[in-house]
């Protein structure tokens, strides 16, 4: 990683731009890209944060990036043109945000609230500062991650307290469909909460995985102490609401031998998931990282486990 995003990234996520084959890093208070295919890097814009930049974001069309630094304070680049669109300050450290998949709202974490942005799109042909649309919470510790579905109409967090919390996000009062270009005509929101615990430590990650049978869609949850959750959500009933069961449950290392847990067992410290090929990569504080995956009767099954710290891999 030090070769790639330079010695000088000691925090923050990394991101690959689904529109090209650059990577997106933190360098200190700035923000770099490394194109891979001409092995060629630059900064993105000329700002530069207050603070250490902490956590990215950027929208699928690869445009929009949106990177905070750890007090929160919040920026919005044009990453084509290289200017700065927006500043905003959060008032509490960022520990994720993430683009719905039509661009048009930023979900981010604030605490234990999540709050939902307007934020500018180039798809809606406008380009409007960023409008709270929402605040809403229910956890009670810090949330952790934030994962949105495929049709943008929920939004799992997980969190410090050991619980995932799927919110139905239902926008009304817009009569394009689309997310509105002034603070007068911005859509209402309405959200609908549902908890889900089965988790004994804290949540790292959670995921929108492959649809099983009889279920409406499905969430993978992973905890800090290797435990993976699968659920099955529900369609809604006659009364209009969801329903949600455990799917299955599994522990990342139940495969590994006696010494492989001994030597390299340990907290997962990072996740994340590859959608397209319903793999799920995951990092473990003993200097494991490994590669799951998440469909079929495969649940969990181990594709590649990699020791970083000694060298050898098994696969």
């Amino acid at each position: 990683m030090t070769r790639v995003a330079g010695a000088v990234h000691t925090t923050g996520n990394i991101l690959f731009s689904p529109a090209d084959d650059r990577l997106f890093s933190a360098i200190g208070n700035r923000v770099a890209y490394v194109d891979l295919k001409r092995n060629a890097s630059n900064a993105v814009g000329n700002f530069e944060a207050r603070m250490d930049v902490d956590r990215l974001a950027l929208s699928g069309d690869g445009v929009l990036l949106v990177a905070a630094d750890v007090e929160g304070r919040l920026t919005a680049t044009n990453v084509p043109r290289r200017c700065v669109l927006h500043r905003l300050h959060l008032k509490a450290r960022c520990r994720a945000m993430a683009f719905s998949h039509d661009d048009g709202v930023l979900a981010v974490t604030h605490k234990r609230l999540v709050q939902l942005w307007l934020a500018p799109a180039r798809r809606r042909r406008e380009l409007a500062p960023f409008t709270k649309l929402q605040t809403f919470g229910g956890a009670t510790r810090d949330a952790t991650c934030l994962r949105w579905s495929r049709d943008s109409t929920m939004l799992a967090c997980g969190s410090d307290d050991t619980t995932v919390r799927v919110y139905l996000v239902s926008f009304y009062g817009d009569d394009d469909g689309d997310a509105a270009s002034s603070d007068d005509d911005a859509p209402a929101v309405r959200v609908t909460p549902y908890v889900l615990a089965a988790h004994r430590d804290a949540v790292v990650g959670a995921f929108w995985g492959a649809t099983s049978a009889g279920a409406a869609a499905t969430l993978v949850s992973c905890a800090r102490d290797c435990v993976v959750v699968f659920w099955d959500l529900r369609a809604p009933d006659e009364a209009g609401k969801k329903s949600a069961q455990l799917g299955a449950k599994h522990f990342l290392w139940s495969d590994a031998n006696d010494s492989e847990l001994r030597v390299s067992n340990g907290a997962l410290v990072a996740v994340d998931q590859n959608a397209a090929r319903e793999l799920l990569v995951a990092a473990f504080s003993g200097g494991v990282f490994a590669v799951y995956e998440t469909s079929g009767d495969r649940r969990c099954a181990c594709v590649h486990r990699l020791s970083v710290a000694r060298g050898a891999g098994k696969g």
